[in-house]
């Protein structure tokens, strides 16, 4: 497999390492930025069904906190089916945007399928300098960018086979959901001060998605992935940060993670109109 990129990034590193040290059923997608273990390739609707259903959850309490708070207003927390449907498509549609965001800016969607090519847990991460997001250029440049790529990903998103959530139809809901995606938005700021406030000061990984399908949970699809990733750290040399709800803060540990910050309830949300959340911990791992 051949890296056109003139100046090797620790991603790329990260593509040759898992490549090179691949078992025989490990796959690698065309364009060097997606790869699958076990069988077959990875697809982006594949990867989006499964932090759908993982952030969505089987009841709201299950699933991500974060983003369902701010679907409340429409009445996804509730149980029953047409919730759990309306909720998984919801966080599908709103991951696809954040996975393709941080796969756009050098990063890496990585999954592990069964032996039914089922794709089981999904890990997104990219490559982090804070050097040069300090050089990213004037805010309108930023904003100009960033419209343009949320057209391409809706483009996109709309014509994979898992497409928009079916509660697009309803317009009055549309206009609803729309108005929570802004105050989720004012979220960003806040979150971005706080990694690098307190995130590691050189190059390193930021892991924006972890996801595993809730109905195979146990099953070891997970630790798998993330075993993989923390290899490949080790072997680049990279630290690695993430966030994470105070409920998945042992499991992460569990991979030499270590939290660095605590963020008590109504941390960053109250810049997006006094909304809760749980308590949330900024975790750093050192390559061993």
């Amino acid at each position: 497999m051949a890296f056109c990129s003139k100046d090797p990034t620790s991603i790329d590193q990260a593509r040759d390492f898992l490549v090179a040290h691949r078992k025989e059923k490990l796959f690698a997608a065309q364009d060097g930025m997606s790869l699958c273990l076990h069988s077959g390739s990875l697809e982006f609707h594949e990867a989006r069904k499964v932090m759908g259903d993982a952030f969505g959850g089987e009841t709201a309490k299950e699933g991500g906190v974060l983003l369902n708070t701010f679907l409340a207003p429409l009445g996804m927390l509730k149980d029953g089916p047409k919730a759990k449907k309306d909720r998984q498509e919801a966080n599908a549609f709103c991951l696809g945007f954040f996975a393709n965001e941080l796969y756009q800016k050098n990063g890496l969607i990585m999954g592990i399928k069964d032996d039914q090519d089922e794709l089981q847990s999904v890990v997104v991460f990219r490559e982090y300098d804070p050097a040069r997001e300090h050089r990213s250029g004037p805010k309108i440049v930023e904003k100009i960018s960033e419209f343009i790529r949320n057209i391409r990903t809706y483009i996109m998103i709309q014509s994979d086979p898992l497409g928009v959530p079916e509660f697009f139809a309803d317009k009055d809901r549309m206009k609803e959901f729309n108005k929570s995606m802004k105050k989720l938005e004012a979220v960003g700021d806040p979150m971005r001060e706080l990694h690098e406030q307190y995130g590691p000061k050189d190059t390193h990984w930021y892991v924006g998605i972890v996801a595993s399908n809730p109905k195979c949970q146990g099953s070891g699809y997970c630790k798998e992935a993330m075993d993989i990733l923390c290899k490949a750290a080790d072997e680049c040399g990279v630290e690695c940060y993430l966030e994470c709800e105070e409920k998945n803060k042992g499991y992460y540990e569990k991979f030499q993670y270590k939290s660095v910050k605590k963020l008590v309830k109504k941390f960053a949300l109250e810049a997006a109109g006094g909304l809760g959340s749980p308590d949330w911990h900024l975790m750093v791992r050192q390559p061993c």
